[in-house]
Order: C-alpha cells, then sequence, then structure tokens
C-alpha cells in the first residue's frame, strides 16, 4: 500500500510492503509531543471507513513512550488505548532528512512492531497489523 504527500515542497510516496493480510501503514502528523495519525490497513480499497486513527502524546523528541490518547479500529471504529513507544534507529547513511525509527505498540499482553521515517513534521510508519 502506499501513500502520497508533500513534504516541504517535494512530492513523496510512501510504501509498506508485506505478506498478505499483515501490514499497515500509518502516517502521523507530528505537533511537539503529540502524534495525530491515519492507518490505512492492507485491505485499503478507498472507503474512507476502512481507515483507523490513532493520537500520541509523549515527548517531543520522538523518543520515549507515548500514551494513545483516541484510537479508532479501521473497519469497526471500536476505539482502543494502550502505549507505543518510539525510539530512534541507529542506520548507516539515515540523514535528518529522513531520521529513522523502531516503534512498538503495546496493547495488554499484545506487542506490535513497527519502523518509521520522520520526513519533515510527518512520521510515516510500516507495521504488523493487528485488529483491535
Amino acid at each position: 500500500m502506499g501513500h502520497y504527500a508533500l513534504v516541504g515542497g517535494d512530492k513523496t510516496f510512501w510504501v509498506a510492503y508485506g505478506t498478505p493480510k499483515t501490514v499497515a501503514l500509518c502516517v502521523y502528523d507530528i505537533d511537539g509531543g503529540t502524534l495525530k495519525g491515519k492507518w490505512s490497513p492492507w485491505y485499503i480499497d478507498g472507503d474512507a471507513k476502512n481507515t483507523g486513527s490513532e493520537t500520541l502524546t509523549g515527548p517531543a523528541s520522538l523518543d520515549g513512550d507515548f500514551k494513545i490518547t483516541a484510537g479508532k479500529s479501521p473497519t469497526t471504529g471500536a476505539e482502543y488505548t494502550g502505549t507505543v513507544t518510539i525510539k530512534p534507529a541507529e542506520i548507516v547513511g539515515a540523514t535528518d532528512d529522513a531520521k529513522p525509527y523502531l516503534l512498538t505498540w503495546t496493547f495488554g499482553d499484545i506487542k506490535v512492531y513497527g519502523i518509521g521515517i520522520k520526513s519533515g513534521k510527518q512520521l510515516f510508519v510500516a507495521s504488523a497489523q493487528v485488529l483491535i
């Protein structure tokens, strides 16, 4: 799946790729320590009801634990809560223009892992999909 966006005046296309029924892409808008994201699951078909949303609050540095203050699951619209740990990733060749991050969502005993790239005031994240 992919997401087209203008980032700093540049045309960008971000992609999440995985085996069928396993991947989701979230695009977060960053405002200090608040991230507001829109989830597109593997089965996105253009219908807005099949997207989810998530708002996180935590450190403006994007390094630490974030609380899910508002979460809405794709398709069902079910609300959920949990935490997300975001840590900068040390990847050779990465620059501040496309800084990589590792993410871990925790929902009780369930953990979901993802990787993201920060570009401008957006964080583009690909992760395994869990329906809540």
